[in-house]
């Protein structure tokens, strides 16, 4: 399942093109599926590590295992490259992706006090 955020102007004043509005929703949805694989993979690891499932029983040797961790980890570092060049293209049309509070029109000022109150 993917949970989708939007975007926002970075200056509300600015006016946007329908074109670049256009881009701007295709990169929020690329970034939201991406930001809800990467969650997906980290609940999915959890719950293996809870469940007692090692990723070293899958493998004969160490070597296998080092080769699978380390084409793991480049695998992880690209989806994270996606994520950093999703926002940066944003930021070039002067858009960033919202913050989870601001889809429930929640104050930032009062999404912090409520933050501090923890």
């Amino acid at each position: 399942m993917t949970v989708s955020r939007s975007w926002t102007l970075i200056d509300e004043s600015k006016e946007v093109s329908e074109q670049d509005q256009l881009v701007c929703d295709t990169l929020a949805r690329e970034w939201s599926e991406l930001q809800s694989q990467a969650e997906a993979e980290s609940f999915r690891r959890q719950a293996e590590r809870e469940d007692g499932d090692d990723p070293a029983d899958h493998f004969e040797t160490d070597a296998e295992l080092h080769d699978w961790e380390r084409r793991e980890a480049a695998r992880i570092r690209v989806r994270d490259v996606k994520i950093s060049t999703i926002e940066s293209a944003l930021e070039m049309l002067g858009a960033r992706m919202m913050r989870p509070y601001e889809h429930w029109n929640e104050d930032e000022r009062l999404m912090e006090y409520m933050e501090r109150e923890r």
